[in-house]
């Protein structure tokens, strides 16, 4: 409910902050609006200054927060090793999908074995990857 009311705050000073930026520039055509150098939908100056800061707090307090980031390298390593381990031995593939990785490839070549790769890891569970990597590579190690 919050959030609901602080997008609605957001989204009144958008408009207002607009209105007044088109009553000040006055443009009489799309192409003075062009011309005008200047962007006329816009937050307020305190509302953009918010906004900023609260992107530099989730960059930097959760985007690029180590565990994040460990996650994400161990999610990479994963699809990065199942990948390889399909193009290598494609009977690691349910048979529906090693079948039709084998007529793309027949079609397109190998980037068509690839790409039927890639679809298949793509969706797939965050669960489902990991028991498929533990599967073919066995269980990581702490």
């Amino acid at each position: 409910k919050r959030l609901r009311s602080a997008n609605a705050l957001d989204f009144d000073d958008l408009i207002g902050e607009t209105r007044r930026r088109l009553a000040e520039a006055a443009p009489a055509d799309v192409e003075a609006v062009r011309r005008g150098g200047r962007r006329l939908a816009a937050f307020s100056p305190e509302i953009a200054a918010g906004h900023r800061d609260m992107k530099r707090y989730l960059l930097d307090g959760l985007y690029r927060h180590e565990r994040v980031l460990a996650m994400t390298r161990r999610a990479d390593r994963i699809v990065t090793d199942l990948f390889h381990a399909y193009e290598r031995d494609p009977e690691l593939l349910p048979p529906e999908v090693a079948a039709t990785a084998a007529a793309w490839e027949t079609a397109s070549g190998a980037s068509g074995r690839a790409r039927v790769i890639a679809d298949y890891i793509a969706g797939m569970t965050d669960r489902y990857a990991i028991s498929q990597h533990e599967r073919i590579d066995g269980p990581e190690e702490p």
